[in-house]
């Protein structure tokens, strides 16, 4: 048996990591937005792959009130490109509605760009041209260099639950 005093220095560790981070600041983020009934999306044939992970770059200092936008895929013509998160100036009153691809009532997959918007949204009728029930429709209109395509060719195959339960189950 093992003496208690060596989980100990383990303890201190994980106790020492959590203070850390509880002491780092949050990252400040715009309020969030909607996207309006008057927006015209863009027809996709296929919805964007999942977001990549980031890492948030030190705030500017030149910015009075910076905020960071989440990197996002966006829709140019024929494919989905890259655009990394970045820092932004948020102007008083402004909130963000992030990028969004829904299914729209009439069977059309529809992209809304990510975008700054100022007062209360105009929300869509009850109608065929609207968000499909549960779709909402909500980075930015500045685009960083381009980092990654995706034109739905290379999608990763599907997964084989047999072979996933296989792996786990095999010492």
């Amino acid at each position: 048996m093992k003496p208690r005093w060596l989980a100990l220095p383990a303890l201190a560790l994980a106790l020492s990591f959590a203070a850390l981070e509880a002491c780092a600041p949050a990252i400040p983020q715009p309020p969030a937005g909607f996207h309006d009934a008057d927006e015209e999306p863009k027809t996709v044939p296929f919805r964007p792959p999942p977001g990549r992970a980031e890492i948030v770059t030190p705030r500017p200092k030149d910015l009075k009130l910076p905020v960071w936008i989440d990197g996002d895929w966006i829709w140019r013509g024929r494919r989905w490109v890259w655009i990394p998160g970045a820092w932004q100036e948020m102007k008083p009153g402004q909130t963000y509605a992030p990028g969004v691809t829904v299914q729209m009532n009439d069977g059309r997959l529809a992209y809304f760009a990510g975008a700054w918007k100022s007062g209360p949204p105009k929300l869509f009728p009850s109608s065929d041209a609207g968000p499909a029930e549960g779709g909402d429709a909500g980075p930015s209109d500045a685009a960083p260099a381009e980092v990654g395509l995706f034109d739905g060719k290379d999608a990763a195959p599907p997964i084989d639950s047999g072979a996933l339960a296989a792996d786990a189950a095999s010492p």
